[in-house]
């Protein structure tokens, strides 16, 4: 299957309603999304905090991407205005601690220790506009209608 194929099959199963990435790591999503311009580069960026502990990273992956694209739809606006690969970093080095809010974890509800970690989607260039910006945050335009 070509690139192109897989990342277009792999935006279709994230932004969908009826397939739900599974994982059994624990992890907490932090915070709200944040669509932000960050580095000196100025990238225009969409960013959600999760927790978890290092040897899990892999598994949060496509459940940030299927957090952001289905925000993304909510607000009416298609996952092909971000980059697919995010750019996975650590807030700091220091140990966090979080509560397990994962539903197929055997550990939910229960204190663990990890890092705070961000999954940046950078939005392409040609979509700034779908998005409301101050200095150096931005907002998702008003929800569409269901």
């Amino acid at each position: 299957m070509a690139r192109s194929e897989s990342e277009h099959l792999g935006r279709e199963i994230a932004k969908s309603t009826a397939i739900n990435w599974g994982t059994t790591a624990p992890f907490e999503i932090v915070g709200d999304l944040q669509i932000k311009r960050v580095g000196f580069a100025d990238l225009h960026v969409v960013r959600i905090q999760i927790a978890c502990k290092d040897e899990d990273l892999r598994a949060i992956t496509p459940i940030a991407r299927q957090i952001v694209y289905r925000e993304l739809e909510a607000h009416g606006l298609e996952s092909e205005i971000l980059e697919f690969t995010p750019t996975v970093g650590c807030e700091s080095s220091r140990r966090y601690k979080f509560t397990d809010c994962n539903e197929s974890s055997p550990t939910k509800g229960k204190g663990k220790f990890g890092k705070l970690r961000h999954w940046t989607f950078e939005i392409k260039k040609e979509h700034y506009g779908h998005f409301e910006w101050d200095w150096k945050s931005g907002r998702f335009p008003e929800r569409k209608a269901s």
